[in-house]
């Protein structure tokens, strides 16, 4: 189970609002004992969005093959300029 997995985390990101906003995604594998095994970072370019606009967002990270086989829990947070605005 050795060799280097490459993990990639992809979303699409939707800006309804009148200004840019910030956003991106941290992503963390941990094994059965809560151990970390991997820890990546997806957002935009440049990490914001433009008004009225959508944008991909893309990260990726290299794991051994026994450290993705030992992941037993995945973990996703989203920060950013996520309120709604008011009207």
């Amino acid at each position: 189970m050795g060799g280097l997995r490459v993990l990639e985390f992809s979303f699409s990101i939707v800006n309804r609002r009148q200004k840019s906003m910030r956003i991106d995604a941290q992503i963390a594998g941990f094994d059965s004992n809560d151990k970390l095994t991997f820890a990546l970072k997806a957002g935009p370019m440049m990490d914001t969005v433009s008004e009225g606009k959508t944008e991909s967002a893309t990260g990726s990270a290299y794991v051994t093959g026994g450290e993705l086989a030992r992941t037993s829990k995945v973990c996703t947070r989203f920060v950013g300029d996520l309120q709604t605005p008011k009207e």
